[in-house]
Parts: C-alpha cells; sequence; structure tokens
C-alpha cells in the first residue's frame, strides 16, 4: 500500500515531540494524527482507521506498554519509543517494534516500513 494512504498515529505527552514527529512522518508521505495522552490515542484509534500507533514508553492517561495492547486489540501495528534506560532495556526485543529517539531519519523509515509490513493482530485479538 503507498504511503500516503497509510495513517499513522503519534501519541507523546510533550507537543513539541508530536509535532515533530508529524513533520518527518508527513515528509515521509503518511497521513498523520498526534494525541498528548493515552486517553485521546485510544479515541483516535477507536474512530479512526490508524495503521501504526507510534507511542512514547511513558503517556498520560495510558503507559505505552497498554496502548501497544489496545492498538494490537485492534489490528493496529506499534512502534515505542524510549530515552528511559530501564524502558529501553524491557522493550528491545519485546512483542511490539521499538526505536530510540535518538534515531536517524532513514533508520525511522526503514524501521516503519518493516513494522507496516508484518502482519498484527485484530479486532478479535488474533
Amino acid at each position: 500500500m503507498a504511503k500516503k494512504f497509510l495513517h499513522i498515529l503519534v501519541a507523546d505527552n510533550e507537543p513539541a515531540i508530536c509535532d515533530m514527529l508529524s513533520a518527518l512522518l508527513q515528509d515521509l508521505g503518511y497521513r498523520v494524527s498526534t494525541a498528548h495522552d493515552g486517553i485521546r490515542a485510544r479515541a483516535i484509534m477507536t474512530g479512526s482507521d490508524v495503521d501504526l500507533l507510534v507511542s512514547d514508553e511513558l503517556v498520560v492517561g495510558g503507559p505505552g506498554d497498554e496502548l501497544a495492547a489496545y492498538a494490537k486489540s485492534r489490528g493496529i501495528a506499534t512502534l515505542l519509543m524510549s530515552g528511559a534506560p530501564k524502558s529501553m532495556i524491557a522493550l528491545i526485543g519485546g512483542p511490539q517494534g521499538f526505536i530510540s529517539p535518538s534515531f536517524k531519519l532513514e533508520e525511522f523509515d526503514q524501521k516503519l516500513q518493516e513494522i507496516l509490513a508484518e502482519p498484527h493482530g485484530d479486532a478479535n485479538g488474533v
């Protein structure tokens, strides 16, 4: 599927990070929505055709791993980010995608393409 038809939701407490990631993703050709807390992120995933959730591990109103589980139950791929050493150790090699926030643009785009190409759960929890 062409990137311009893929919808990515960015969830982060920091509006500046949401804005930066949104601009990067739009430059890469994706449609983007943003949420500054887990409650809003869940609402967007419930009411929209989101293909991928890109979330900070520590999001107000629902930690990133809880958002990832919710996304999976809806068939939405997930990429979590964290700069906190303990979170990074826990997330690397975990059940969802992970990238450090100090990524290079090419690395970020490659990771997105890999995750979007993988099968995800569906609304039945598969």
